[in-house]
């Protein structure tokens, strides 16, 4: 193992060893409270002792006060570990894309009580103009977006629009950077909560992550997530959730090739349209009469 600069500074210990003496730090004081005892009673020795000579001794006084900021920085690392495996990136990698969107707007200023499609590239991809032919739309798909970043950016691609219909879709990216079932839904809720909050009464359909070749490893946790949404939403009437896995399997239950492009990932015209057949009667029955 390499050590650790952080885990090893001043208290010269690897991470196994420090969990060893947390977990035998934890059972000796649990004991000693029993008897009615506390490290306090314990004689004091120099803070400069050593820990990785462990043993009797080291359990037998108070920890140092290093050791202690060696267990926070210990927890914050393996905080900050877990969020990189969950996927957790900068928004700001968006931000051209985002300000291309504001650039295009101060042109042309988009039409209001628009149908709003925002989300990832699928979004972006997806020729609205022949999918629905006489919408009167705003495309806003920007390609690799997380969930989370469209909730990032929501007050400048989703709030100053007030689209008569929202249709999002995201995932992709999401489940390529390991983020979990959970940690998706959680910003899907939070998507969901902030447009009920910010655009009362706006109706909202999303499009659940596919399934695709290039992610077909994955396909559980897309499955998970999409449940998770799909479940949350069962007793919304402003969200319809509309399932697109189905449509784009084969009979062996598998991606079908001819629905996407060379990637694995992005729908080819064939994949458009067996998706476009399946999201058009939500967007058609969810379209406001206004």
């Amino acid at each position: 193992m390499v050590p650790n600069p952080i885990i090893d500074w001043r208290c010269g210990f690897t991470g196994n060893q420090l969990t060893t003496w947390l977990s035998l730090w934890h059972f000796r004081s649990r004991n000693d409270r029993r008897h009615g005892l506390r490290y306090n009673d314990a004689p004091m020795r120099s803070q400069s002792t050593s820990i990785s000579t462990a043993g009797a001794r080291s359990l037998n006084r108070r920890p140092c006060v290093s050791c202690t900021l060696v267990v926070s920085l210990v927890v914050l690392a393996t905080t900050a570990h877990g969020a990189a495996a969950q996927g957790s990136l900068d928004p700001a990698r968006f931000a051209r894309d985002i300000e291309a969107f504001e650039a295009a707007d101060r042109v042309t200023p988009p039409k209001p009580d628009s149908t709003l499609f925002v989300g990832s590239s699928s979004i972006r991809y997806w020729d609205l103009a022949k999918a629905f032919p006489g919408l009167t739309w705003i495309q806003r798909g920007f390609g690799g977006s997380h969930v989370s970043d469209n909730i990032y950016y929501a007050d400048r691609i989703i709030f100053p629009y007030k689209p008569k219909l929202i249709v999002f879709y995201a995932g992709d990216a999401d489940v390529a950077a390991n983020k979990n079932a959970d940690s998706i839904f959680t910003d899907y809720k939070t998507l969901i909560s902030l447009i009920h909050s910010r655009l009362p009464g706006t109706p909202l359909v999303i499009v659940g992550t596919k399934p695709s070749p290039a992610h077909w490893k994955q396909v559980e946790t897309i499955r998970l997530a999409n449940a998770l949404v799909k479940e949350f939403v069962e007793t919304d009437p402003l969200v319809r959730y509309v399932d697109v896995e189905r449509p784009l399997l084969g009979a062996d239950g598998q991606p079908r090739p001819d629905f996407f492009v060379d990637n694995g990932l992005n729908l080819s015209a064939a994949g458009y349209e067996a998706w476009t057949a399946t999201v058009r009667p939500a967007v058609e029955a969810t379209w406001p009469k206004r």
